[in-house]
């Protein structure tokens, strides 16, 4: 190892660390994508699975991930190291996802994907609020829109 090291010298560890920061945003933004309260946080080839302390069962997480054979010791850090092939990778992050729409499904996480209350809906935001909100186009006023929700107003 030293003589790889020697050889390669800081390209080695860049490109580790290149390949590390991949691997975490995209981790987060699948998180992010399905609104699962998870934060990936990294240094280096250093990674770890945060979650908010208010979540009783956030830490099944890893039991879950140990089911797949992705063994994270919770509260401590991961390493990508040179051995971990691209197919490693990849088997973490399949394994990642599982994970969150299985204890989402079991409504041990909250989150999921979210759709729209109706097909065709766009996401945007309340102007009076500045919520997310969802509109549809509305038939008598091209070009304008519709907010639709419990109270739904005219938008434009």
């Amino acid at each position: 190892m030293l003589l790889r090291l020697k050889e390669e010298g800081p390209e080695l560890q860049r490109k580790l660390n290149l390949r590390t920061t991949r691997f975490v945003e995209t981790l987060n933004t699948h998180a992010e994508k399905v609104r699962a309260p998870v934060r990936v946080t990294y240094f280096g080839s250093w990674f770890c699975f945060n979650f908010p302390h208010d979540l009783p069962l956030a830490s099944l997480f890893f039991a879950y991930m140990r089911a797949k054979g992705m063994h994270l010791w919770e509260g401590r850090p991961g390493f990508l190291t040179l051995a971990h092939s691209d197919a490693d990778v990849e088997r973490v992050i399949t394994a990642f996802k599982e994970t969150l729409a299985e204890m989402q499904t079991a409504d041990f996480l909250p989150g999921g994907e979210e759709r729209p209350p109706v097909p065709g809906a766009r996401e945007g935001r309340d102007p009076s609020s500045g919520r997310k909100a969802w509109f549809v186009s509305d038939p008598e006023r091209p070009g304008k829109y519709l907010q639709v929700g419990e109270e739904a107003s005219v938008r434009d």
